[in-house]
């Protein structure tokens, strides 16, 4: 039960934090203005500003997040495939780093939990007019771009 708790009190808006970091900073490094980073769902409980990027963390913290950039100009098909996976690409780094450090055991959950955010949005899918990172990938990359591709 405990495991459960820290799981959702710790490790997944940590590793939902990170995956979505991994979206905004290469956005705001190619050129959009700022990114706004929505972690969970429901009411806003706490807001945050550090440069060009927000933060809005929402009373249910745990479920899921994603990212806004403002745009300042167009992206081209190679930056729109770089920030589309950014967040798996971080979450795959954080499981690597963490992985060195496999004995301290609670990381072990936070390790594993960074892999699925990175496989998990990996697959192509949509589900309920949302898409996956994969699923926006392939779109740039067979260029069919709709509105809801970075």
């Amino acid at each position: 039960m405990l495991e459960f708790l820290a799981v959702m009190i710790w490790v997944a808006p940590l590793g939902i934090l990170i995956h979505e970091l991994g979206h905004a900073i290469p956005a705001v490094l190619l050129g959009r203005g700022e990114a706004v980073l929505h972690i969970g769902t429901g009411s806003v409980v706490i807001r945050a500003k550090w440069g060009k990027f927000q933060l809005r963390v929402y009373r249910l913290f745990f479920l899921g997040g994603h990212t806004e950039s403002c745009c300042n100009e167009s992206f081209n098909r190679w930056q729109k495939g770089v920030v589309s996976l950014g967040g798996p690409c971080l979450n795959l780094f954080v499981f690597l780093l963490s992985y060195s450090f496999l004995r301290i055991e609670w990381l072990h959950i936070f390790m594993l939990y960074n892999l699925y955010l990175a496989v998990f949005n990996l697959i192509p899918y949509s589900w309920k007019g949302k898409y996956s990172d994969g699923y926006r990938f392939f779109q740039i990359l067979l260029n069919k771009q709709s509105e809801e591709t970075p």
